[in-house]
């Protein structure tokens, strides 16, 4: 008897989350982390020259591991300050650009700390503008999870996260426009948005002076009205 449309699609849906177990990276090896850590520490506030050296060269041949991308994502996780966040982010987007993706995440599993690196801010500081650029350049290695990614911006609406959504959208364009190897089916992607985009952009130009109005201008409470005071009769 031939499969309905809802088995095929359930069957789909196994095959797919076996894939992804198999491809699971493997868990962070706890000493690595503390090494990598100990690393970036070093070359955010270098104390020698040889200390920076050792630093990068063990940072070099780690790049070269299949342990790279979990410890690296297991650091940035537990990252408490931006400096080092942001130089984890670096480290990460540098293994994007040599297609070192042994090992990578997926986009959807880093959009989660973009999401908590912004946190509904109104202003791009550098480590959010890194967690964006770094989001949409693993996305952008391949067409189904630029799609995907796409879908994001437009569904944070135009509220507290209308600046990261407006940063990713900028961030996938300039992304689609500097790989020439794969502009073609990345570009049809982004002209499909196109129309979203705008009207996106839109409700974001007319959601803007509400928001700013809201922000110069707080609602004070009411101020409490006087008391009449008593009126003093005469002595008779």
């Amino acid at each position: 008897m031939p499969w309905t449309a809802e088995e095929m699609a359930a069957e789909a849906e196994a095959e797919a989350l076996k894939e992804a177990a198999r491809n699971r990276p493997p868990a962070p090896k706890e000493e690595l982390v503390a090494q990598l850590n100990s690393a970036v520490t070093i070359l955010l506030a270098p104390p020698s020259g040889q200390a920076v050296a050792e630093a990068n060269a063990w940072l070099m041949g780690l790049t070269d591991t299949a342990d790279c991308w979990p410890t690296c994502l297991a650091a940035l996780n537990r990252a408490t300050d931006d400096g080092t966040a942001t130089a984890l982010l670096s480290l990460c987007l540098s293994l994007v650009r040599q297609n070192k993706l042994t090992g990578a995440p997926l986009p959807s599993e880093v959009a989660p700390l973009v999401h908590r690196l912004w946190g509904g801010a109104p202003e791009a500081t550098p480590v959010r503008r890194q967690a964006c650029t770094l989001l949409c350049a693993l996305a952008c290695t391949d067409p189904h999870e630029c799609d995907t990614l796409l879908d994001w911006p437009f569904s944070l609406g135009t509220g507290a996260d209308a600046p990261l959504a407006l940063h990713l959208l900028q961030d996938l364009a300039y992304e689609v426009f500097h790989r020439p190897l794969q502009s073609r089916p990345l570009n049809g992607l982004l002209q499909d948005a196109r129309s979203n985009a705008v009207a996106f952009l839109e409700l974001c130009a007319r959601a803007a002076p509400t928001a700013s109005a809201a922000r110069r201008s707080p609602r004070r409470p009411p101020r409490p009205r006087p008391r009449p005071r008593p009126r003093l009769r005469p002595a008779s």
